[in-house]
């Protein structure tokens, strides 16, 4: 059997203090001593107004070390996130923000807003495979920075086009008869387009990239490969 029970008494919507009290046991006054915390109101936005989701905000007490003098949250949906801090000056920031000095007094809300870069736009990275000149189906291929990155197959088309961020990528093609795999590295560009053209022959693929180049729907240009 339980002695005691503990209680929670909640206060002023997000300040709570827990009592212990035995079975049958009531108490018609308790004295409470409240922390005198403030709060910081953070909105971070980018540069096209649109809010900064899922960024982490950081705010350090000037003068104190350790985790009593660090705080951190991340911002919601709308870019808003709120931290509860004791009085004093703290030094705030987040990726790809300058730090801000904040001075927090208690019982009330300062507030701070970050602009943040637009993120970049994914670019779209088109593989073709080749046999002979002509389109070959069915070709493992694989884009992407990492090596869990996903496999997809080419269409009838010989065709196969993988969204990217932008930056450095590595292709991955199989041989049809599996076992051996080539690999090439492309540049990807925000928003635009680019293409490889590989070629297969006889079961194997030889060859290497052609060039990376931005997608003309009239003529695609290529260097000539080995």
């Amino acid at each position: 059997m339980r002695e005691r029970s503990d209680t929670a008494v909640r206060l002023f919507a997000d300040e709570s203090v827990s009592l212990r009290l035995a079975p049958g046991e009531q108490r018609q006054s308790f004295d409470l001593q409240l922390k005198p915390m403030g709060r910081l109101a953070v909105l971070a936005q980018r540069a096209d107004g649109s809010p900064a989701s899922r960024m982490v905000v950081n705010a350090n007490r000037a003068g104190v070390v350790g985790g009593s003098g660090q705080h951190s949250a991340a911002t919601d949906t709308t870019g808003r996130c709120v931290l509860k801090l004791l009085p004093g000056s703290y030094v705030v920031w987040m990726k790809d923000a300058g730090p801000s000095t904040v001075s927090i007094e208690a019982f009330t809300t300062s507030q701070v807003t970050f602009s943040l870069p637009n993120e970049p736009v994914p670019g779209r990275l088109l593989v073709r495979v080749l046999s002979d000149g002509l389109p070959r189906s069915g070709i493992r291929v694989s884009a992407g920075s990492s090596s869990d990155s996903p496999w997809a197959m080419t269409d009838a088309g010989g065709e196969v086009s993988f969204t990217l961020p932008p930056g450095s990528t590595s292709v991955h093609a199989e041989s049809p008869l599996g076992g051996r795999q080539r690999r090439f590295h492309v540049m990807v560009a925000s928003g635009e387009d680019a293409v490889v053209e590989l070629k297969l022959g006889s079961a194997r693929l030889r060859g290497q990239v052609l060039d990376a180049l931005r997608v003309d729907p009239h003529h695609v240009a290529h260097r000539r490969g080995l």
